[in-house]
């Protein structure tokens, strides 16, 4: 298998962590687009009375690069409080942004990113679920 080829099974595995279905019932919807190249994600969510966001679902038409990272982004974890958001996305611009290793990223997690610091014109691809996670924020 050539390495692009292993490399699109990576994004495809990390992609599959996400659960992309768009959930019965009631629920709200934010969206995050990228006018650059038409990518689109979408978060499907629930919220409480303590301005708790519980992530339903996934959906949209966006790369394979975005994909995974919303899959990567909410395998672990569904459920958010508004400054638990700010605080997380702040770790992770940091990491981006220097060689400070982060703890709460496991070896997957870790391995996608230092590609994505590799090739920084697919950053926006990469930070697209994390705006659109930040609009269900907004919206709470």
């Amino acid at each position: 298998m050539s390495q692009e080829s292993n490399l699109y099974k990576q994004f495809i595995d990390w992609k599959n962590l996400g659960n992309w279905s768009e959930p019965l019932g009631n629920h709200y919807t934010s969206k995050a687009q990228n006018p650059l190249c038409g990518d689109e994600i979408v978060i499907y969510f629930e919220r409480d009375s303590d301005s708790r966001i519980r992530v339903l679902g996934l959906g949209g038409e966006s790369c394979s690069v975005c994909e995974a990272s919303a899959g990567l982004l909410f395998h672990r974890k569904q459920n958010f409080f508004k400054v638990e958001v700010e605080k997380e996305i702040d770790k992770f611009l940091n990491y981006l942004e220097t060689e400070v290793d982060i703890e709460f990223f496991n070896e997957a997690e870790k391995e996608f990113w230092n590609l994505i610091k590799k090739t920084p014109n697919r950053l926006r691809c990469a930070t697209l679920p994390f705006k659109a996670l930040v609009r269900c924020c907004e919206e709470v």
